[in-house]
């Protein structure tokens, strides 16, 4: 025990001697930590993600009108809220198209502001009748029908469940407060189609919406017949209905094209990450070679000293060892500053669905980028540690001369 103490004694003392060097090296261990923690709990993060919007996006088809595509976009990844409606007989043209097995509803209201929230929020309101897409994901907060005057709440909306909310002077009730989804809809409040027909009503009544006839919707979501192709059927839906001012924009495609752009992100991040690993490797096995080198009068003084050869392979494997974990150390508490902050505003700037991850999420990618920064130095170090244990001290002090 007295010798292993006095081993890594004497590799901290060697850190500090060359404090310039060990710098420089424990500043690589800390940038590929970061870069290791950041980017996989990225990737992590994205995969969660998109199955999530998969998941969300129970509709085979969503009907919305012409040129609002990027609208609705916004409205389910970013929930940047967006007022627009359909033409007032779109649910009985969809009735008529072939493949159309059911459909449902769902109205958008932007609001300017509420008494919740100092900036504007979405609010959607569904069909509880034919709805079969939002209520299944509802009630895991509230097991009943949502009724008139209630309303269930995104993640990021302040209120507790009972208290009221006010938009355009009218009054609800908050019956629930969704979890977390990373999505749009954090931002966003779900009440029952009758209330939301109030809300527009008493937004134009303040002149801050548009008045427009009570049938009117914004989206319907589509369920298409069994053993029929999603993409065909919107694609025939959007020839037929064009000069209607609809388009039919299969759910598929859309999580498809979202989830293509992202895992090609994705793979860039691991590509990147293997690549850093390599260069890592690469370049403190060179710089501990060079820095064993300008130490071989002292390792081969220890040897003519009496130390065994085990014992120098030990002193460099301590020095790596605790370069590697300090700087790995450094990097990952970085890193999880570095997702903490970043991940929201990703999210928000370049609609990405990156929702926060658990704390176990965050406990798992830790330990993980800890052992594998403190291995980093460790490894590299070992096959000059190795070759300079090899070498005869006497013929070591006499190169050095």
């Amino acid at each position: 025990m007295e010798n292993k103490f006095s081993f890594h004694k004497l590799a901290k003392a060697n850190i500090q001697h060359k404090p310039l060097r060990s710098f420089f090296l424990l500043l690589i261990v800390f940038l590929f930590s970061l870069a290791v923690f950041s980017g996989s709990l990225f990737i992590n993060a994205l995969s969660g993600g998109v199955l999530q919007v998969s998941a969300r996006m129970g509709a085979d088809i969503m009907i919305v009108p012409s040129g609002y595509k990027t609208n609705v976009e916004a409205v389910l990844l970013k929930g940047e809220p967006s007022t627009f409606y359909l033409p007032q007989d779109t649910l009985e043209v969809l009735k008529q198209q072939p493949g159309v097995l059911k459909t449902t509803p769902q109205l958008y209201i932007a609001t300017l502001s509420a008494s919740c929230c100092s900036y504007p929020l979405q609010i959607i309101g569904i069909d509880t009748a034919s709805d079969f897409l939002v209520q299944p994901w509802l009630r895991q907060t509230l097991t009943r029908t949502l009724q008139d005057d209630e309303a269930l709440v995104g993640y990021n909306i302040i209120g507790e469940t009972g208290e009221k909310i006010q938009f355009f002077g009218k009054e609800l009730k908050i019956a629930g407060r969704l979890s977390k989804t990373g999505m749009g809809f954090d931002g966003t409040v779900f009440v029952n189609m009758n209330t939301a027909k109030k809300l527009v009503q008493a937004g134009a009544a303040k002149g801050v919406q548009k008045a427009v006839d009570n049938s009117q919707v914004s989206v319907v979501m589509v369920k298409v017949k069994s053993g029929l192709d999603p993409i065909k059927v919107a694609g025939i839906i959007s020839k037929n209905c064009s000069n209607r001012g609809i388009f039919a924009m299969a759910s598929k495609s859309f999580v498809n094209d979202l989830a293509d752009k992202l895992y090609l992100l994705a793979g860039f991040i691991r590509f990147s990450l293997v690549g850093l690993w390599v260069m890592a490797l690469v370049i403190l096995a060179l710089s501990f070679t060079t820095m064993i080198n300008e130490r071989k009068r002292e390792l081969s003084a220890l040897r003519i000293l009496g130390a065994r050869r085990k014992q120098l392979v030990q002193i460099v494997l301590a020095e790596a060892w605790q370069l590697s974990f300090s700087g790995s150390l450094a990097g990952t508490l970085c890193g999880l500053l570095v997702t903490l902050i970043s991940f929201p505003l990703l999210a928000n700037r370049w609609s990405m669905p990156l929702p926060q991850p658990a704390w176990t999420t965050y406990l798992l990618f830790a330990c993980f980028t800890l052992i594998v920064g403190m291995a980093v130095g460790p490894l590299a170090s070992l096959p000059a540690a190795v070759k300079v244990s090899k070498r005869d001290a006497y013929t070591s002090m006499r190169e050095t001369d």
